[in-house]
């Protein structure tokens, strides 16, 4: 497969001679469009884009927020949403027709409104648009400089995602509020001690033997169950849970309360 960017480089060296240019380095021709992919151009405000482009940057992220409780384990988590996305669109030049469509073209980049604000415009390239990205605003026209091909240049345009705010009913998590000394709140810090418990004997318990490892693994499943309920209590309805099945008679809270009479 034919590389455009080393077809625009030779382009640009055989015109180095003959062709004087804003750079005195580029030649008159331009690439012919049928090197070219839809990967190698990029629209703006429905005008292709002069040069071959590239497209790089974070893609799309969705903001996490997160709060550590002292003492506990894990966190508690505030979903803030889909965040705007930033991208850079690198253009290289490397002819006297490329500079051109790009010297006449830099002014509409940033366009304002009657009120002098910037506007976005429409943007368009695989990889951006399969982001769900159509309209930004361009923040920076970079300074044309020395590309990576020699006898072209390059040029970095900076745009942020333009993305009218939706609400969509994201947040944090609600906790149920639970009065320590109420009926419900003696419970929830019944079952929570319980839980602390349980999960105190499945951190320290032996894993030598298969026989230990097996009961080990009990007390971790007896452990998480505990942990369960003692969240429910606090937060809503318990969970469904069941015992261990016919495998094992003695179910994990048997074991729990059995150990706790030793």
């Amino acid at each position: 497969m034919v590389n455009p960017l080393k077809v625009l480089g030779s382009l640009a060296a055989g015109g180095a001679a003959s062709t004087g240019t804003a750079w005195g380095t580029a030649g008159q021709e331009s690439l012919p469009k049928s090197l070219m992919s839809h990967w190698d151009v990029f629209t703006a405000g429905g005008v292709p884009m002069p040069g071959i482009a590239r497209v790089s940057g974070p893609g799309v992220v969705h903001q996490i927020q997160t709060k550590k409780t002292p003492g506990q384990d894990g966190a508690w988590f505030t979903d803030l949403g889909r965040d705007i996305a930033k991208f850079t669109v690198t253009l290289t030049l490397g002819t006297t027709f490329d500079w051109d469509g790009f010297s006449g073209f830099v002014q509409y980049l940033q366009p304002l409104n009657p009120t002098g604000k910037l506007m976005p415009v429409s943007v368009s390239h695989p990889a951006i648009n399969v982001l769900g990205i159509f309209d930004a605003y361009c923040t920076r026209v970079g300074i044309p400089h020395p590309g990576s091909v020699v006898g072209t240049f390059e040029v970095d345009l900076e745009w942020v995602e333009w993305r009218k705010p939706v609400a969509t009913g994201t947040g944090t998590p609600k906790k149920k509020s639970v009065n320590d000394f109420s009926p419900a709140g003696k419970k929830y810090m019944a079952a929570s001690a319980q839980a602390e418990a349980l999960e105190a004997i499945a951190r320290n318990a032996p894993r030598s033997t298969p026989a230990e490892a097996v009961e080990a693994a009990q007390d971790n499943e007896a452990a998480t169950k505990a942990r369960m309920r003692a969240e429910a209590l606090r937060d809503g309805p318990p969970p469904s849970i069941t015992n261990s099945g016919p495998d094992n008679p003695e179910t994990p809270e048997q074991r729990f309360e059995r150990m706790g009479r030793r």
